[in-house]
């Protein structure tokens, strides 16, 4: 083989591995933005779920005239074991609106703050009914709405990639 040929062909290769590089870091970044979108719709469709069910609870144990606090949190210890087989990074935060008072149930790994009080994870806490509450998780604050009585949480959903929260 001659020396220009030689060249050629070492040029060739050259360009063909560089464009192999290259695809693989394009498709490596469009699969991992895929997971990401994946772990949103998961976390979209366990807040979906929560809302949905968790209506229907509240109301069967208003309608019965069963003790609302101690129902929903066995209802809502039952999702939270459901949503650790969807997202087994799913955190919960509740919070059960009645007409008198505020019970929320930190079932994070993690301490919280309601308003100015600490909450440590596993434990829970009943307030005074305001129009609104303020939760500390991961330092950020997320404002919940009390005026209307029902199940509320925050759901959270934390690994080394990315943190995200969503509010139902």
């Amino acid at each position: 083989m001659s020396k220009t040929k030689m060249k050629k062909s070492k040029k060739a290769q050259y360009y063909i591995v560089t464009a192999m590089i290259l695809l693989l870091l394009a498709s490596g970044i469009i699969l991992s933005s895929g997971r990401l979108n994946q772990r949103e719709d998961k976390l979209k469709t366990l807040g979906e779920n929560f809302q949905s069910e968790s209506t229907k609870v509240y109301n069967y144990a208003l309608r019965n005239g069963t003790n609302m606090t101690k129902f929903v949190s066995l209802f809502t210890s039952d999702f939270s074991s459901y949503a650790k087989t969807v997202d087994s990074n799913a955190e919960f935060v509740y919070v059960i609106i009645n007409r008198e008072n505020i019970f929320v149930k930190n079932s994070l790994n993690r301490a919280i703050k309601i308003n100015s009080t600490t909450i440590a994870g596993g434990s829970n806490v009943t307030v005074a009914k305001k129009s609104s509450i303020k939760i500390n998780v991961f330092n950020v604050d997320y404002n919940i709405s009390t005026q209307d009585t029902g199940v509320k949480a925050l759901i959270a959903s934390n690994n080394t990639e990315r943190l995200q929260v969503r509010i139902v």
